[in-house]
């Protein structure tokens, strides 16, 4: 037993270094690490490409347009993060069709998904104008920076169906 730790602490399942029996697959610390550590960088996509955009508009110079940048990434950020819920429930659901061996289930969600971020990536893209209009009210920045972060978020949402 670990120093520190308490009989209970022993028989637990969720004891350190202890695998879970999980129906006919065995759960450990690496197969979830194997899981996490993806999902983890899968959701630091999206503000990894406002970092990425903010280095390259840097190198122009010029102020209104990392202004307009840095503003329309923090409204593309919280309007794509609105949408997290598509990987998480889609995961969720895909979990516990895999621990019930249902396969044709965890493709029917799988397709779900899809289609539900596909639609409304199509939905944000056509309605980017719209976006861009309600950013720049609620950013209320003076007009050059207003201007390119306008530009930014109907170019970031262009890509939205492809994106969610």
């Amino acid at each position: 037993m670990d120093k520190g730790a308490t009989p209970a602490d022993a028989g637990s399942p969720f004891h350190a270094g202890s695998p879970i029996h999980a129906g006919s697959f065995v759960v450990t610390n690496r197969s979830v690490l194997a899981i996490a550590v993806p999902m983890t960088l899968a959701y630091l996509t999206t503000p990894m490409l406002g970092l990425v955009d903010t280095a390259v508009i840097g190198q122009f110079g010029d102020a209104a347009l990392l202004g307009g940048l840095a503003a329309g990434a923090l409204i593309f950020d919280v309007v794509f993060t609105s949408f997290n819920f598509l990987r998480s429930g889609t995961t969720g659901l895909v979990a516990q069709a895999f621990g019930r061996g249902d396969a044709l289930e965890e493709q029917a969600v799988f397709w779900r998904a899809v289609l539900i971020a596909v639609i409304a990536g199509i939905v944000l893209a056509a309605l980017a104008p719209l976006v861009a209009i309600a950013g720049q009210k609620f950013m209320g920045a003076e007009p050059r920076v207003s201007e390119a972060m306008g530009v930014y978020i109907r170019i970031r949402l262009l890509a939205a169906p492809f994106s969610l």
